[in-house]
């Protein structure tokens, strides 16, 4: 829990987490503020995508052609002061072993625009 507790004090920026069950995105979503990246399919999905939507979830296509307009996107909502939480390894795992990252996900947040106020926590 002390990834936690550092995690609450940063400002605007990115939270890194690999993602065991959807019961940590509740957990989560409960102690730190901060807007999910979740796969655009997300968005259709019976209950958990109304759920996604109103907390602000950000929806990407994983795409690399996508990969400017989702690194605006990004750009814009850090700009505005807000945390973005993401689970690299695009799926949840047994939290045993991690799985490769998705690094055109990680690209996108690497615009020289944010250069002096990005912010990447690992959780």
């Amino acid at each position: 829990m002390a990834a936690v507790g550092v995690a609450a004090s940063i400002g605007a920026g990115l939270l890194v987490c690999n993602h065991i069950s959807f019961i940590d995105i509740f957990v989560l979503n409960a102690l730190l503020p901060a807007g999910f990246v979740a796969k655009s399919d997300v968005a259709q999905w019976p209950l958990i995508g109304w759920l996604a939507r109103a907390t602000g979830t950000v929806f990407i296509a994983r795409k690399g052609t996508e990969a400017k307009k989702q690194q605006d996107i990004f750009e814009s909502r850090l700009k505005a002061g807000h945390r973005l939480l993401f689970f690299p390894e695009g799926t949840s795992t047994d939290a045993i072993r991690v799985l490769p990252f998705k690094s055109t996900l990680f690209q996108a947040f690497f615009s020289p625009a944010l250069e002096r106020t990005m912010h990447i926590q690992p959780v």
